[in-house]
């Protein structure tokens, strides 16, 4: 009986986040990230948000749409004017990954390498890794370093 809720109030969701989009609403990409000692649920910055681009794509945004979702527009929400697009004198964050996210959302997980303000960094695990350490020894908010401003 719960699960046929569960899955009414997803379908709701799914629908509400479709009729947003349709009427023009912006939709801005987003996870609940936070991987602070003590927290209930933690999420790491990053990982979840491979998950919130395919729910985008299920909820009927375009690959193409989805992804923007994470750019410009959150950019602009947060007045984030150096970032959000691959543009000449614009923060250089960005994911190089291995397929492509126009044909199947989910190729967003195959990260090769992650830039961080144009800085390369050749294994995702490196960021992972830091935190962990830093975590482990006790230090306060762990922010990576595309999450800076």
């Amino acid at each position: 009986m719960a699960a046929q809720g569960i899955a009414s109030a997803y379908r709701s969701v799914v629908q509400s986040v479709a009729a947003l989009h349709d009427a023009g609403v912006p939709i801005l990409a987003g996870t609940d990230a936070d991987a602070q000692p003590g927290a209930l649920f933690q999420v790491e910055h990053g990982v979840g948000i491979h998950h919130e681009l395919e729910l985008l794509v299920e909820a009927g945004l375009t690959p193409v749409e989805a992804l923007r979702s994470a750019t410009v527009p959150p950019a602009r929400h947060f007045g984030l004017d150096d970032r959000g697009a691959v543009e000449p004198g614009l923060r250089a964050d960005l994911l190089l990954i291995d397929g492509n996210p126009l044909v199947d959302i989910r190729a967003t997980r195959a990260v090769r390498q992650v830039r961080c303000a144009g800085v390369g960094r050749s294994r995702v695990s490196e960021d992972r890794d830091r935190v962990r350490s830093r975590r482990q020894a006790g230090c306060g908010q762990v922010v990576s370093p595309a999450r800076r401003a």
